[in-house]
Formats: structure tokens, C-alpha cells, sequence
């Protein structure tokens, strides 16, 4: 058995915690050289600016980085890279001629170091030693370390980065941000120190935001868990299988051979064709004493074409771990086991199968309890039981872990917290969450600093307790600490939708959106795509024709391409809703009513049918503006399908205007009866009362009760409509200047028709009285009621002096012809029986040019081809009623009766005087005797 192991030489990389070679890139912009370096979580590293030369202490630099930094010798001023100091470190050799200068900081996620090498033009430093940014202090494993930055000139920044580790740079910073908690600022604009872009002002706060949040549409973006950086550094660092030249001498050589090939493929990223090699060696070599490096290949192969693409080879990753399983079984003593129990553990874990990840999990804590690792693997089995919905047995692993492994260790017991945090995150328990959070911010003061979930998620469970400006001032934190988070794209877009949420100023949301899409940009796997869709989503308002269909196409797209739960319902919700504003209802209801007919019992099915619901009311609503039959018909159609058993009083109102409209007086007064009753139960101002007033835009209650009077009046109830009235004069302060004008012009109708025009005509004068303080709003109907009360008085000349005041009310109102012709009618009334016939025909026939377009004058003309006649013009009498228009009507067959007799009456006269026995006959007869 042991003969096995001394032939074999397997060569493997492993150690867990990231002692791995540093790889390098390099990147040149203008007169700026930026080193990046990564490879580890944790870093050691000194740069000395000394001796014309610039010295980078790094840990060791792989292979491929030396080959790079020779590369770019020349343009990099490359002296020499010295990795004969320690076989821990290398050191790069700059050249410096006096005026470089260098400028070092970290960045996360993942962990980088960055050393920028520019020219300081204006002021040239001298050769001084520059001492390293980073802490003297031994660096500990798995922690990041937070550097102090030298103060810089104010005139350039580090290269290719927006973010930077700051504490000194500048006294003009405000003391907030030079707090020493605050480790890392990628947002800051020197113009804006106190980001009063990304605040509210108390100016501007608005009071409905609860109701709005209600009515609006929000996607859950994921709350934030425990990254996995582990996982992601043994991606980066995957073993490397060699066979040792100690073996090539012992094994068959054509099995070496073989191996080698294997290797090659393995390598080269052949994974299909070693595949099928690995079978064929495995059946030429059953018992090949390197059948352990066999399998690690062929489980890392299976893994890597996972990783290639997640959804085409998402097979090949249960078969990677069914070849780490075999590999643990038959080799258990392999120095790779604890590496693959923890990379199986964590890759399941990214998977979200938490149930293969806790197995692994507490595989790895059974067989390695002493392990530097333990920590990991503990706290891994509580998340994996928190991802498998089995709360009870992660709170009480968490409380072990806190008497137990956590002790003493702070750092850890903050991990827990958090995961208990994530127990009632997950069962949406938002106050038991907040509360678990606030204890972690009183207890663990200096250690949050660094858990950019804790702030990220703390904001969030804010939001979701409605909590928005607090959020808001949370999410500020987050991104101000951890700008480079994946997750920032996130909470500049939720930020953006609070300031819509809390401010009455609608622009001010866009410095949220357009920061987070011109620094997250909406590629695939942005977090800020969604900013995108809300700045489209305001542009729509004011698109219309293509450039509209463009940008809701743009956001179909954006929506439909995310992972994300129920983005493409968002996107269905938030388009139906705009062009619902814009009264497009048929646009609008494409995108509601077919993917509510295909999934009727999803769990946003309900959202889907409110929304139908009220674009069918809103449409039944604007349509009555315009055509009240269609509006009926539409109500009828509706009601037997979306609008089914619905109340609404926007649908109500409709529906009586309607009837209103069309002169069923009977009908419209059940519907106005009824609109009073709900609206005088409507007098609350709580939540449920706001929202209806949001979305169905109730009338105001003394809208309801003139139109209440109106129909009584329609109908000759006057009782009724004078009881009304009376409740209208109790509340006569309250009422709208409109609706002042509108009782009173109402009321005056209601003396006259009980015969008491004079206070009628009181009435009306001493609101005329006030209405002429507003010369603008004065209205006809005023004017019109208190003619009629003057000729319900038998005061025709008063009414006639009103003619030059409704001449000039209907040229300054041109729009309102109805209310001009109506003033016309009263003043030619008047008019009738005021002036001499002759005047009177002058004025009737001016009367008729002027509006006879507006009306059906066939009367008109009748009556002033009657008073032609009288005043014997039997030609005038003949054209007016030659242009009556309806030659069917009765007017016309009298006109044309009147006529037959005139014209009979001339013949039968001028027949009289053609005989002369019926003429004159003393005349004839003396002239007969003359003869």
C-alpha cells in the first residue's frame, strides 16, 4: 500500500488561506502607471519612494506577472525584480527621476491592491523616504486591512478608480466623513461634500408617502448575504496536478505517458476529450497508482465547465460532485480533503442547495473541529440551514456557536448575529429584524465597519418598514463606505425611489438614477439596470409614437433579461401605469389582461386585477366627458366581466353625469343620492380614504349636492331641491367660488319658478356684486338667471341695457357659444316686447345671421317672415321663409300656407279690378254712359 504513495508524485497547490502567487496587471493613462495586484484577500506589502528609486515589496509574484513586468520594462522604467531577498516576497525596481510619486490603496470584491506611480508636474518632491500605507502591524488571515492615505495635491486622484481609502486627505472634508469608521469613499465630488444630491430637503418632504408606496410598484431587490469569498479565492486558486520526476522513474512509462496527456488536456481546457481519455486510461489502468490525481482532475474538469456557463453545463456539476465524493472515499487521507469538503460545501451553497451544502458542512466540522478553517464551516452550517427554511435548528446552532466556538471572538460572533438577522429577514419579520440589527450596531461598534451587509441590509429592512427617510440616510452609508459593492447599483436605485417616495420635487430622483447608470452601467449582471428602467420610466410621460414604443421595448427588454423575481410583472406594471396617466387604455391593458388570463392564480394575480379594474373605471370615467351613451354602453359591456360586483365612486359619478347628460333626470338622481351618502362617510383623512381619493378622484360632496339640486329642479321638485339649498347655505364659507356662483344662479331658477322673482333678482345683484371683483370668472349662467328674473318682472328695458355687457362677455369668452346664444334669446325676448315691430324685425334678423349656425332657427325665421308681412314686404317675407331648412317641418308648411294665401289673395285682387262690374262702378258705368 505505501508503495503507492512513495511512486506517486502528486504536486498540489493548496493552502486555504491564500498564500497563492500574486498575478499583476498593468494599465497606463496618461502620465499615471497603475500596478493592480491580486490574488489575496489579506495584504502585506511596502513601497519606498527613496534613492531615485521606487521599491514595491509584494508577496510573491507568479510566473506569469514577472513575464508582464519584463515586458513593459521600458515604458514601465523597470530596474529589476528581486526575488532573492525572501522566497516570501519580490520586490519591483522603479526607476525615479525626482518628480514620481506614488499613491497606494485597497480595493474589495474582489481584494486588490493598486499602486499608482505619477508624475507630480507643479511641484517636484524630493528624494525622502515614503513610508508604506499600509499598517506595521502583522497582518492577520481573512482580514482586510484599512490603510491611512498620505495628504495629495488637490489636483489629481489615483488612476482608473473611483475609489480610495480616505482619513487625512483634507481639512475642508467634513467631520463626518473624516470619522475613522468611514474607510472607503468612492463617491465623493469635491463640490459636494455632504452629498446633498442624494438628501431630501425638509422643504420638499411630502406627507402621502406611505399612500404612494402603497400604490406604486417595487421589486425586492435580494437582501445581502454572506459573500463567498472563500469559494471565490479557490476558484481562483485550483489545485495544480503534475506528475514529480521521482515517479517518472518508477511508474510504466507509456502510463506516465498517458498521465501527461491527461495533464496536457486538463490544462489546455480539452475537458471533453479528457473525458474520454480518463474512461479509456481508468479501463487500461484499473488500478493505477495515480488514480488519485486522475480523479481530482476529473472532479476540477466537470467543475470548470460549470463555470464556463451556468445553465448550458449545469449538469456537469453534480457529476463534479459525484467525483470529489469518490476521491474523499477512497483516498480519505488526501491532503486535498479538507480543501474539497469546504470547496464542495460552498460551491453547493452558491448553488442554493442547502441541504448538499449543510452535509458538506458538517462533514467538514466533524472530521477537522481543530481547523483554522472551523469558523467557516460552522457558520456555514448555520446559513445553510437559514437557506433550507429550518429556522428553529439555525437559532439554536447560532446560540451554541455564541457559548461555544465564538466565544472570545468577535468577529465571529458578529457573523452570527448577522445570520440571526437573516433568520427574520427571511421570513419577512422586518421588526424582529430592525431589532436584532440595533442591537448589532450598539454591540459590535467597531467591527461593522467592515461588513458592508450589515449596512446594505439595515437600509433595506428600513424600507421595508416604511421607515423612508431613514432608509435613505442608510443606503447614503452604504455606498459611501463601499462604493465598489456589487450591490451599490441597488441602493442608488432604491435611493432614487425613495427621493420619488418622500419628495414633492420630481427631478430630483435622476441624480440617484443617472449616478447609478453611469457608474454601474446595464450590462448583464449589473445591479443598476433598474435605474435604467426608472429614467425611462419618467420619460415616458413625454414620448409619444415611436420614440414611446422604443423606450418600452427598452424596458421589456431589461426587465425580461433579469434574474430577478417578478421583474417581468414589473415592468407589465410600471408601463400600464404610465400610459394609463396618459389615458391610453388600450395600450395599457395589453400588458395587464393577457398575463393575468395565463396565470390567474399566481401570487401576483391579485395585484394584476386591481390594476385591470381600475383602468376599466378610469376609462368608463373619461369617457362620460365626452360621450355619455358610450359611456352607458361601455358600463353595461364591463360590468358583466372586469367591473363585476366592483363599487367605485369615479364609476358612479360617470354613470350619473351621464344620465344627467342625456336628460334622464330619473335615472342620474339615484346615482347622485347615493354619491352624497358615500361621500359624507368619506370625511376620515386615514390611509384607506387617501387612497380612494388618489385613484378614483372622488367629486367634492357640494359638487354632488348642486348637481342633487339640479335634478330636482330637471324634475320640478322644488321642495326638494330648496331642502338641499338650505344645507348648502349652512356650509356657504366652505363652499368653492364656482360653486358660491353656481347655488346662488341655482337658487335665483327656484324663486323665479316659485314666483318670487324679486328676491330672486336681490339675490343674484348682490352676488354679481361680489363676482365683479374677478372680472375673469364671472360666468353667463350669473348673468343669464338675473335677466330672467328682470323679465319674469316685467322689466324688459332693464334687460336691454344689458346688451353691450353680453357682447362683451361673449366676445372675451368665445368658448362658451351655448351660455352667448342663451343671453341672446332673454335680451331678443325683450327686445319683442319692447320695441316698435320695425325695430324689433332689425334686431330678430340680426339675431338669426348671428347664430343661426349654433341652433335650429327654423322658428326664427317662420316668425320674421310673419312680421314681413304685416309690415306688408311680402318679397322679404317671401325670402326669409324660403331659407327655413327643413322643408318637412310645420313651420314651413305654415310659411308656405301663408304664402298659397297671399299669392291667392293678389290674384283674387287683381281679377277684382280686370271686371268692371266688380271694380269701381260709378266711375265705370259713367264712363259707359259718357260713351
Amino acid at each position: 500500500m505505501l508503495r503507492g504513495r512513495v511512486l506517486i508524485g502528486l504536486i498540489v497547490t493548496f493552502q486555504f488561506q491564500m498564500a497563492y502567487a500574486v498575478d499583476i496587471e498593468i494599465k497606463k493613462t496618461n502620465d499615471v502607471i497603475s500596478f493592480q495586484f491580486y490574488g489575496k484577500d489579506s495584504w502585506d506589502f511596502q513601497v519606498n519612494n527613496e534613492n531615485e528609486k521606487i521599491n514595491i515589496r509584494i508577496p510573491k509574484l507568479s510566473n506569469k506577472s514577472k513575464e508582464d513586468l519584463i515586458k513593459s520594462k521600458e515604458s514601465i522604467g523597470l530596474i529589476s525584480i528581486n526575488s532573492n531577498e525572501s522566497n516570501l516576497y519580490d520586490i519591483i525596481e522603479l526607476i525615479n527621476k525626482k518628480d514620481l510619486e506614488t499613491f497606494e490603496y485597497l480595493l474589495k470584491n474582489p481584494s486588490r491592491l493598486v499602486v499608482d506611480v505619477f508624475k507630480n508636474k507643479e511641484n517636484p518632491t524630493e528624494n525622502t523616504p515614503k513610508k508604506s500605507l499600509r499598517d506595521d502591524k502583522k497582518m492577520t488571515s481573512n482580514k482586510q486591512i484599512i490603510n491611512k492615505a498620505t495628504n495629495k495635491k488637490q489636483d489629481r486622484g489615483p488612476a482608473n478608480t473611483d475609489i480610495l481609502d480616505l482619513k487625512e486627505m483634507s481639512s475642508n472634508i467634513p467631520q463626518a466623513l473624516q470619522d475613522s469608521s468611514i474607510k472607503q469613499i468612492g463617491l465623493l465630488d469635491g463640490a459636494d461634500f455632504d452629498f446633498e444630491r442624494l438628501k431630501v430637503p425638509k422643504s420638499e418632504l411630502r406627507n402621502e408617502a406611505q399612500i404612494l408606496f402603497r400604490l406604486n410598484d417595487y421589486l425586492d431587490f435580494p437582501f445581502m448575504q454572506e459573500r463567498l469569498t472563500v469559494l471565490e479565492s479557490m476558484k481562483k486558486n485550483m489545485p495544480e496536478y503534475e506528475v514529480s520526476s521521482e515517479s517518472r522513474k518508477n511508474l510504466n512509462p507509456k502510463e506516465v505517458e498517458m498521465m501527461d496527456l491527461l495533464i496536457r488536456l486538463f490544462k489546455n481546457k480539452r475537458y471533453f476529450v479528457f473525458f474520454k481519455t480518463a474512461k479509456w486510461f481508468e479501463e487500461k489502468y484499473p488500478k493505477s497508482q495515480m488514480e488519485e490525481l486522475l480523479r481530482g482532475m476529473w472532479a476540477d474538469s466537470h467543475y470548470n465547465l460549470y463555470l464556463e456557463d451556468n445553465e448550458k453545463y449545469r449538469h456537469h456539476l453534480s457529476l463534479s460532485r459525484a467525483r470529489f465524493e469518490e476521491m474523499i472515499e477512497k483516498f480519505p487521507n488526501s491532503i486535498l480533503i479538507e480543501r474539497t469538503l469546504l470547496f464542495m460545501a460552498n460551491s453547493s451553497l452558491e448553488d442554493k442547495d442547502y441541504l448538499s451544502s449543510l452535509r458538506w458542512f458538517q462533514r467538514h466540522v466533524s472530521r477537522f473541529k481543530d481547523s483554522e478553517n472551523g469558523d467557516h464551516a460552522r457558520l456555514g452550517v448555520i446559513r445553510s440551514l437559514v437557506g433550507a427554511n429550518q429556522f428553529p435548528e439555525a437559532e439554536i446552532e447560532i446560540e451554541n456557536l455564541k457559548k461555544t466556538y465564538c466565544k472570545v471572538n468577535s468577529k465571529c460572533l458578529l457573523k452570527a448575529e448577522l445570520l440571526n438577522g437573516d433568520i427574520y429577514i427571511f421570513q419577512k419579520k422586518w421588526e424582529r429584524a430592525n431589532e436584532i440589527y440595533d442591537q448589532i450596531e450598539k454591540q459590535f461598534l467597531n467591527e461593522i465597519p467592515l461588513e458592508e451587509r450589515y449596512y446594505y441590509n439595515k437600509a433595506t429592512i428600513s424600507f421595508k418598514l416604511n421607515e423612508f427617510e431613514k432608509s435613505l440616510d442608510q443606503y447614503l452609508e452604504f455606498i459611501k463606505r463601499f462604493p465598489s459593492d456589487n450591490y451599490a447599483g441597488y441602493s442608488l436605485t432604491r435611493m432614487g425611489e425613495i427621493i420619488d417616495l418622500i419628495s414633492t420635487n420630481p427631478n430630483r430622483s435622476l441624480g440617484a438614477y443617472l449616478e447609478a447608470y453611469f457608474r454601474y452601467g446595464v450590462s448583464e449582471g449589473s445591479t443598476a439596470i433598474f435605474a435604467r428602467v426608472r429614467m425611462l420610466q419618467k420619460q415616458l410621460y413625454s414620448l409619444e409614437g415611436r420614440a414611446q414604443k422604443n423606450a418600452i421595448e427598452e424596458i421589456k427588454k431589461i426587465c425580461e433579461g433579469s434574474r430577478l423575481k417578478n421583474s417581468k410583472d414589473f415592468s407589465n406594471f410600471i408601463i400600464s401605469s404610465v400610459l394609463l396617466d396618459k389615458k391610453q387604455f388600450d395600450a395599457a391593458s395589453s400588458f395587464l389582461v393577457k398575463p393575468y388570463q395565463e396565470n390567474p392564480s399566481s401570487d401576483l394575480a391579485p395585484r394584476y386585477l386591481e390594476k385591470i379594474q381600475n383602468l376599466y373605471s378610469r376609462k368608463v370615467s373619461e369617457t362620460s366627458k365626452e360621450d355619455p351613451l358610450k359611456t352607458l354602453e361601455l358600463h353595461t359591456k364591463l360590468s358583466e366581466t372586469w367591473l363585476k360586483n366592483i363599487e367605485r365612486i369615479d364609476i358612479d359619478y360617470a354613470i350619473a353625469q351621464s344620465y344627467f347628460s342625456l336628460g334622464a333626470y330619473d335615472q342620474s338622481l339615484p346615482y347622485f343620492l347615493s354619491l352624497k351618502e358615500k361621500l359624507s362617510q368619506m370625511t376620515q383623512n386615514n390611509e384607506e380614504n387617501s387612497i380612494v381619493r388618489m385613484t378614483q378622484f372622488p367629486p367634492q360632496i357640494q359638487d354632488v349636492d348642486l348637481k342633487v339640486v339640479e335634478n330636482y329642479l330637471k324634475l320640478k321638485k322644488w321642495n326638494e331641491a330648496y331642502q338641499v339649498l338650505a344645507e348648502l347655505e349652512k356650509i356657504q364659507t366652505e363652499l368653492t367660488y364656482q360653486n358660491k356662483i353656481k347655488k346662488s344662479s341655482i337658487a335665483a331658477q327656484l324663486l323665479v319658478k316659485k314666483g318670487q322673482s324679486e328676491y330672486a333678482l336681490r339675490h343674484i345683484q348682490d352676488l354679481r356684486g361680489i363676482a365683479s371683483i374677478k372680472e375673469e370668472e364671472r360666468t353667463f349662467d350669473l348673468l343669464i338667471h338675473e335677466m330672467n328674473a328682470l323679465q319674469s318682472l316685467g322689466k324688459d328695458n332693464d334687460v336691454l341695457s344689458y346688451i353691450i355687457e353680453v357682447n362683451g362677455l361673449c366676445k372675451k369668452f368665445a368658448s362658451k357659444k351655448e351660455l352667448c346664444l342663451e343671453s341672446n334669446k332673454i335680451i331678443l325676448l325683450s327686445q319683442k316686447k319692447a320695441l316698435p315691430t320695425d325695430e324689433y324685425v332689425i334686431a330678430l334678423s340680426q339675431f338669426i345671421n348671428k347664430f343661426e349656425t349654433e341652433a335650429y332657427f327654423d322658428s326664427y325665421r317662420y316668425e320674421l317672415g310673419y312680421l314681413y308681412m304685416e309690415l306688408n314686404q311680402i318679397t322679404k317675407a317671401e325670402v326669409a321663409w324660403g331659407q327655413i331648412k327643413d322643408s318637412n317641418s310645420s313651420w314651413s308648411k305654415l310659411a308656405k300656407s301663408h304664402l298659397d294665401q297671399m299669392k291667392f289673395n293678389q290674384k283674387i285682387k287683381s281679377y277684382k279690378n280686370q271686371i268692371p262690374t266688380l271694380g269701381n262702378n260709378s266711375t265705370n258705368n259713367e264712363g259707359v254712359k259718357n260713351e
